[in-house]
């Protein structure tokens, strides 16, 4: 078995939009609508007064949380599938370009066979995830009831410990577990198994890659904002609209074109995020096992 570039699969995000533009802009649009959809069953679930729902619960009161939670469960449940199956068919577009470039039909994207796999792959890992979370967490607590620091000043520095001990475990096992969608993809079974056998010894490259595709994807992200502001303070200096806080309820056209832009804005950055950080995972795959050792 080969090994792998770190540098070349970080950077697979960036060729695969170079090299097919076509199958991007099409994604960015299945986005777009995706972002559209998922705005109009919030309008559905949650009243007329969506946007200050949503914006309540983003702000993250702990106070507010299970209410908000208990009034939003509506959205929820629509939203939840539908995202599951949408993220599934979005993955497997940017597996199909990478390890199967010539099936280039309708951008590459699909609903079939492969994409319940990778909805049922991504059920499974999160399972696997939240179980180990769980485990550790356990272990703490029962280490901690053991040696008696509970109530004690050491139970800030367990919390502490068992904390980073968490986001070890959870990057391990991402990192471990993050061939399984295109193992599982090529092979046309779910397969968890493999990938843990294809990423031994290769932790840190890994690491490496991911870290560089998100770096990536973080500079782009800071143009992309930052165009976002100058067209905001124009239209404001032009307009003499609050145009960064708009009113949702306003009819005037101008804030609708901002909330149309805003969308549009929302599905660039969805696309890039989820084009440079899954693609690194494919090409990762396509060295190791597809490609023949020299």
């Amino acid at each position: 078995m080969s090994g792998f570039s770190p540098t070349e699969a970080a950077t697979e995000g960036i060729r695969l939009t170079r090299l097919r533009s076509r199958a991007v802009v099409i994604w960015g649009l299945a986005y777009f609508a995706f972002t559209i959809l998922l705005g109009k069953l919030a309008e559905l679930t949650l009243g007329p007064h969506f946007a200050e729902t949503l914006a309540e619960f983003k702000r993250g009161d702990p106070d507010a949380f299970w209410p908000l939670t208990l009034r939003m469960w509506p959205f929820f449940a629509a939203a939840v599938p539908i995202n599951l199956v949408f993220q599934a068919i979005f993955t497997c577009a940017v597996y199909r370009a990478v390890l199967d470039p010539e099936n280039a039909r309708n951008g590459y994207m699909r609903l079939g066979a492969d994409e319940w796999r990778m909805v049922g792959l991504n059920l499974l890992v999160s399972l696997i995830w939240t179980v180990a979370l769980f485990g550790v967490g356990l272990v703490g607590l029962l280490s901690a009831i053991t040696l008696g620091v509970i109530g004690s000043p050491l139970t800030a520095l367990l919390g502490l410990v068992l904390n980073l001990a968490a986001v070890a475990v959870a990057i391990w096992i991402l990192v471990r577990l993050s061939l399984a969608g295109a193992i599982t993809f090529s092979e046309k079974r779910i397969i968890v198994s493999k990938s843990w056998e294809v990423t031994r010894g290769r932790f840190w490259p890994l690491v490496w890659a991911y870290v560089l595709a998100f770096m990536l994807w973080a500079v782009l992200i800071v143009f992309v904002r930052m165009a976002v502001w100058v067209v905001l303070r124009l239209g404001e200096q032009l307009s003499g609209l609050n145009l960064s806080n708009p009113d949702p309820s306003s009819t005037d056209p101008l804030i609708f074109l901002i909330g149309l832009l805003s969308s549009a804005g929302t599905a660039v950055v969805l696309t890039c995020f989820s084009v440079i950080l899954t693609a690194p995972s494919a090409e990762v795959y396509r060295e190791l096992t597809l490609t023949p050792e020299s």
